[in-house]
């Protein structure tokens, strides 16, 4: 989207000074505090009146950029003041600036406008895709979490954690109990490396363990080919340990001692959104033999191959094939959501008979793909239970 931010005619929407714009920044985000966030499901972060421009899209290619005065920030959308009413629905390119100061374009569709006074309106803009908030915004390592509110229901997968207390493994176990989540306790690295064949969706890990640390953990993890996040929890808050678990591969830190509600966050961080970066989980309840369901399962991760193959070779064809026979096959097997996905690629890319457009629909199912597993079975489900109890 960088072609839209091109445009050197920036009309000046605001025209008013700045301390009267800080003023109504400050009333506006008062107003905000006073009416709560209890409903709100991403958190927003401030932009401190961060100058931006935002492109206006309009019918025929039509474009017109104009200033405005960022409010607040998140992976969903952003809020800013600008002069003029812009209609709900109008499509735009918000002018974001990352910590290094490079401009990214990022598209989405205008869904709130507000009068505050004279010209200002307050806007609200939802993004197409998610975005990550602590590339543009500057945040203490472990305030990087971008959902709100986490009820444990919400939580689905299997949970790798490998912490060598017990204390600790019997908290975990406490704070997440009403979650769906699938616990799997080791006490240190070995074992911890020996239980990825079990394909964990997410790993919990301690940094200091009895036969190694947990960054260096994460190293051999990944060269062994773990591609799954990794959370590392930590009681030390040097920046020394914080950098060596990004410089090893750790997707984000938890510091130690952590709320219930902060680790909810942090799992949901990685667990819970869009269908496609979600564990796909069949659903046991269609009866279907274990070993039917296995070999399913294995079909998607090869699906996944067989889509990238296409999308390097520019294969319309063959990937349209794909596509159709993984909507018409995955529901039978328990993978509703993956079938839908198939359906939203299918129809982009039919409708533009072109890959590139297409493109994101078809990302987000061979993500699902590779995502695709089983349920724990009942009988290994009923002896990790007699296990965590005899740690009890």
């Amino acid at each position: 989207m960088s072609e839209h931010l091109n445009n050197d005619n920036v009309t000046d929407s605001l025209r008013m000074p700045q301390k009267e714009i800080e003023r109504l920044l400050s009333e506006i985000d008062r107003s905000s505090s006073s009416a709560g966030s209890s409903r709100r499901r991403m958190r927003r972060r401030s932009m401190d009146g961060r100058k931006m421009v935002v492109v206006l899209l309009g019918a025929n290619n039509e474009r017109k950029s104009i200033t405005a005065v960022g409010r607040n920030l998140s992976a969903t959308g952003v809020g800013f003041l600008c002069g003029g009413f812009l209609h709900p629905g109008i499509r735009c390119v918000v002018a974001l600036r990352d910590l290094q100061g490079k401009a990214h374009g990022v598209p989405g569709s205008i869904t709130r406008c507000g009068h505050v006074k004279g010209h200002l309106h307050d806007i609200g803009v939802r993004f197409d895709d998610a975005i990550k908030p602590h590339e543009f915004i500057q945040m203490k390592s472990d305030d990087v979490f971008n959902i709100e509110n986490v009820s444990p229901d919400e939580l689905e997968g299997r949970l790798l954690v490998i912490e060598d207390s017990r204390a600790d493994q019997r908290l975990l176990a406490h704070h997440l109990k009403g979650s769906k989540l699938e616990l799997d306790f080791v006490g240190d690295g070995e074992g911890g490396l020996q239980s990825l064949g079990d394909q964990p969706d997410l790993v919990l890990i301690d940094y200091h363990l009895p036969d190694m640390t947990g960054a260096d953990w994460v190293v051999k993890a990944r060269e062994n080919g773990l591609t799954r996040p990794v959370i590392l929890v930590t009681a030390d808050k040097s920046a020394a340990v914080h950098a060596s678990a990004r410089t090893a591969g750790c997707d984000a830190v938890i510091t130690k001692p952590f709320t219930r509600q902060g680790l909810m966050q942090a799992i949901a961080e990685f667990l819970v959104g869009e269908r496609s970066s979600r564990p796909q989980i069949s659903n046991a309840s269609l009866g279907l033999n274990r070993d039917l369901l296995q070999q399913y399962v294995n079909d998607l991760h090869k699906y996944a191959d067989d889509i990238a193959n296409s999308i390097e070779k520019q294969d319309i064809e063959v990937l349209r094939s794909l596509l159709l026979e993984i909507r018409g096959t995955a529901a039978g097997h328990g993978f509703a959501s993956v079938s839908e996905l198939a359906e939203d690629a299918a129809t982009s890319l039919s409708a533009s008979m072109d890959i590139n457009e297409a493109m994101t629909d078809i990302q987000r199912l061979l993500s699902a793909c590779q995502c695709a597993r089983l349920p724990k079975s009942e009988e290994n489900a009923e002896s990790d239970a007699a296990e965590s109890a005899t740690k009890g």
